[in-house]
C-alpha cells in the first residue's frame, strides 16, 4: 500500500493483490509449520511468532484505516485488526484455493470484497464524509 493513497478501497484492493502474490509461496510453508508444531516445541515457538507478526502487520493495516477516519462507524481498531487477520489467514487459503480449487485471482477478489463490505461503511457514507 503506497502511503499516499487515500481511497480506502483501493488500499484494499492493493492488499487483494498482494495476495495473489505472496500466499501461493507463503502458505504452504506456513501450513507445514503449523503441521510440524503439534509434536517440536521449537517448531511450535516459530508458529507463534509468525502467528504473532501477522496480526502485528494486520494491526498496523487497521491502524491506517482507522487513523484515516475509513472504519464503519462504531467499529473498534480491535475488531478490524481481527477481521484483517482472519482474512490473512493461511487456513482460508488453504480451505478455498487448495481444498475448493478456486483460483488465486478468485480468491483474491473475494477476499478484497469482504474486507471492503467488513471493515468501510457503504459506498455512499464514505461519499457523503469526503465531502
Amino acid at each position: 500500500m503506497r502511503a499516499s493513497e487515500r481511497d480506502p478501497r483501493e488500499v484494499i484492493r492493493r492488499w487483494g493483490e498482494f495476495t495473489v502474490e505472496v500466499a501461493p509461496r507463503v502458505v504452504p510453508i506456513l501450513l507445514l509449520i503449523k503441521s510440524a508444531a503439534s509434536t517440536d516445541p521449537q517448531i511450535e515457538a516459530l508458529l507463534a511468532e509468525v502467528d504473532e507478526q501477522r496480526l502485528g502487520r494486520m494491526e498496523r493495516n487497521a491502524r491506517t484505516l482507522h487513523g484515516r477516519g475509513h472504519l464503519r462507524p462504531g467499529m473498534t481498531l480491535g475488531e478490524a485488526r481481527d477481521i484483517l487477520w482472519t482474512y490473512s489467514s493461511p487456513e482460508l487459503f488453504e480451505l478455498l484455493v487448495g481444498r475448493r480449487g478456486w483460483s488465486v485471482e478468485r480468491f483474491a477478489g473475494f477476499v478484497t470484497d469482504q474486507m471492503i463490505n467488513a471493515l468501510l461503511p457503504p459506498p455512499s457514507d464514505l461519499e457523503t464524509s469526503a465531502h
